[in-house]
């Protein structure tokens, strides 16, 4: 005895499970799962064959003589295109070409698929779908290709569990099998009968929720693109429209809402892959609808899952913030090998989803701080250790006055004037930076105008990028930034022209307005105390201060600002200018800088002291030596200066303040 040949395969039971991987996934929708799966399959297929502006798909209950029928049928799209076949041998011959072309071939055959990363689709996983949807295991289709060839066939479930396939020019296949009322196709597109679709799918129609999920999950190509997606049922004729909460007029228009979005935020992986934005609203009365909640994650203009944003961040409150996140088409790329079958979620415990993860975690704490949901934990660490700053900036300040050194000298200038050193390659104006009173305190109610403007000192253009934000207690309350390509002799101003200080935006206190510009490309330029202009310089800033419903607090020459920021491991400690005083920014996650604060106040106090006053003594020196009667470093020359004549003097500072200490 012998024998060779194909295995029996039991298909009833595969569609089972199939079916059964979609509705534990899918188990928040209900008994509604299958119309969430099948319209999500079914738009992502058809928008991946579109070929102009004229796309379309519509959802229609047809009844005729032989029963109830579910119609999707497309338009605008290239149609099921591929060569035919007449048996089984040609058929595997056009599988394993593998060729994307041959969309015939692979509709009509199971865990099969010839798309990449660039389509919606990914293992030919939902078209099984189309015969789950069916209380008899049976679709029907016809295609009008763009090539003018027209095709018809069946799949069903036979009787011995295995799933049979018909391919067939002939034009009176589907007369006798859809019955009178079948609307034929007229331009390149497809239409799909499903037979005797079960009860939760005609209920959609009915209820709504068939409708609902189309705008939920393809929101993004309705607004971007005005998609054309229809449905017909027992309600009528109803079209997919853009939900309120996804069109950007009518957020702005609602002014309970709090809005913020982070552009082009870059993820550490080979060929640095951005996330175009992550776009986050804070709705205090919480009205918006529990299936919007979270955080969507998109790919190819489809929900692909949402983030609840209470597992993302675990503080009370934050069920009222929603958003999105779109990337850039090389992370779809990368987030397509990452996604289930059965486009529902991504597997987040790898990279670059595990990076991604992370940023979109750091930007939705972010925001609920900005909107004053949770208090920072930089609030936290600030308010616990705010005495502690302040007594160790006082003694530097003592000491520096002991010196015959207060401050900065400003030479006169006002609120406004240019922040930066003299003779930059890049200057940052807040000439636009307007305040309402004589002082620098605001009032509630008032209104302030807060722009920076950057202007190109360079005999070349130059690419930057250029960042305004307002800060108050080391959180971002505001900030935007633009990439420019800025000409010689240029500038380009960036802000806003108007902002009113409310309770509910501003707390009392004191804020700070800063800019910075962040080099976009290389160049052979190198400036001193700048260092070579490339592509991530962000050495230029410039700081100005202002006080809402109190007054400027008067304050020495140093202070110290403390900062959280996981994400940069070169920054430990940075000094830099503002108005005549100096802030000496520190890491409070750092880790050397989180064991240091672990060990208790003193410890604390020691480390702020001792790094505090070799920073200070930097920003002194520069100052001094550009004075025309320095009181410190008076007998060196400034145009012969160099690390080995200047680190002596003020490392006998230095150890003249510790040792008093």
């Amino acid at each position: 005895m012998a024998y060779t040949g194909r295995q029996l395969h039991n298909d009833t039971r595969d569609l089972e499970a199939i079916a059964e991987g979609y509705s534990q996934k899918l188990e928040w929708a209900g008994d509604s799962w299958l119309a969430y799966a099948l319209q999500k399959d079914a738009i992502q297929n058809s928008w991946d064959a579109r070929i102009n502006k004229d796309w379309g798909i519509d959802f229609t209950l047809l009844t005729t003589n032989n029963g109830l029928f579910l119609v999707i049928s497309d338009k605008g799209t290239s149609g099921l295109t591929g060569h035919t076949w007449e048996n089984e041998a040609d058929l595997n011959v056009l599988i394993d070409s593998g060729e994307s072309s041959e969309n015939l071939a692979f509709f009509l055959s199971s865990n099969f698929s010839g798309k990449d990363s660039t389509s919606g689709g990914k293992r030919g996983r939902g078209k099984s779908l189309f015969l789950v949807a069916s209380e008899s295991s049976t679709f029907y289709f016809e295609s009008l290709r763009k090539d003018g060839l027209v095709v018809f066939g069946s799949q069903y479930v036979s009787k011995n569990n295995s799933i049979q396939v018909t391919l067939t020019d002939n034009k009176n296949f589907l007369d006798d099998e859809i019955g009178n009322g079948r609307s034929k196709l007229t331009e390149p597109g497809t239409k799909i009968y499903i037979k005797n679709p079960v009860k939760t799918l005609v209920e959609s129609f009915e209820n709504g929720r068939l409708l609902n999920f189309i705008e939920t999950t393809w929101w993004e190509i309705i607004k971007k693109y005005g998609a054309n997606i229809t449905i017909n049922g027992t309600k009528g004729f109803e079209k997919a429209k853009l939900l309120n909460w996804y069109n950007d007029q009518y957020l702005d228009s609602q002014k309970q809402l709090s809005i913020k979005e982070y552009p082009g935020i870059a993820i550490d992986h080979e060929g640095s892959p951005k996330i175009k934005r992550i776009k986050l609203i804070y709705d205090p009365e919480d009205i918006f609808p529990d299936d919007l909640k979270g955080i969507a994650i998109q790919r190819s203009g489809m929900t692909i899952q949402r983030r609840i944003t209470e597992s993302l961040v675990k503080e009370e409150g934050m069920q009222k913030v929603f958003g999105w996140v779109e990337f850039e088409p090389s992370l779809e790329g990368l987030m397509y090998d990452l996604e289930d079958v059965e486009h529902l979620k991504f597997n987040w415990t790898k990279n670059p989803a595990k990076k991604i993860n992370s940023a979109i975690q750091m930007k939705v704490r972010d925001f609920a701080k900005t909107v004053k949901l949770i208090e920072s934990d930089l609030s936290k660490e600030h308010n616990k250790h705010k005495q502690i700053e302040l007594d160790a900036a006082k003694k530097i300040n003592e000491y520096l006055k002991n010196l015959g050194f207060t401050g900065f000298s400003v030479g006169g200038r006002t609120r406004g004037t240019v922040t930066t050193r003299k003779e930059m390659p890049l200057i940052i104006s807040f000439t636009d930076f307007i305040l309402p009173n004589p002082t620098t305190r605001v009032d509630y109610g008032q209104k302030i105008r807060a722009n920076a403007i950057v202007t190109n000192c360079l005999k070349r253009k130059i690419q930057v990028a250029f960042r305004v934000w307002i800060v108050t207690d080391g959180s971002n309350v505001m900030l935007t930034e633009r990439e420019y390509t800025l000409p010689p002799n240029e500038s380009r101003k960036l802000g806003w022209d108007e902002i009113i200080i409310s309770k509910d935006k501003f707390k009392r206190g004191e804020y700070s307005f800063r800019s910075k510009i962040i080099i976009m490309e290389d160049t052979d330029i190198e400036w001193d105390n700048i260092g070579k202009l490339e592509k991530g310089n962000d050495k230029l800033k410039a700081s100005t201060t202002f006080s809402i419903d109190q007054d400027p607090k008067a304050s020495g020459f140093l202070k110290f600002e403390p900062k959280e920021d996981l994400g940069n491991k070169q920054f430990y400690l940075e000094s830099f200018r503002e108005n005549n005083s100096v802030v000496i920014s520190y890491n409070t996650v750092h880790p050397y800088i989180a064991q240091v604060s672990s060990l208790g106040e003193d410890m604390l106090r020691r480390f702020l002291s001792e790094n505090g006053i070799c920073l200070a003594l930097n920003e002194v020196l520069a100052e001094d030596l550009a004075s025309n009667s320095p009181k410190i470093f008076k007998d060196l020359n400034p145009s012969e200066l160099d690390p080995a004549s200047t680190l002596p003097i003020i490392m006998q500072h230095v150890s003249e303040f510790l040792w008093s200490q």
